[in-house]
């Protein structure tokens, strides 16, 4: 994603505190190949996610959760 910072939130001054960073997405920037109607297939992007500090999480285990009406 390509963004413009709009507002940088700290948290925490203390030793490993941190910032919440607030971005405006200006562009998605995607390999034609992995979208299929107009959605981006995650079984061919194999994303990944950042839980914080130096670990990450696959999302291999997804699930569909249909919005109520």
């Amino acid at each position: 994603m390509e963004c413009r910072l709009v507002q940088i939130v700290e948290v925490s001054a203390k030793p490993l505190g941190g910032s919440v960073v607030i971005g405006e997405v200006l562009r998605f920037h995607i390999d034609d190949a992995l979208v299929e109607d107009f959605r981006i297939d995650p079984d061919e992007l194999h994303p990944i996610g950042r839980m914080g500090g130096p670990s990450y999480a696959r999302t291999t285990d997804r699930f569909d959760l249909i919005r109520p009406k």
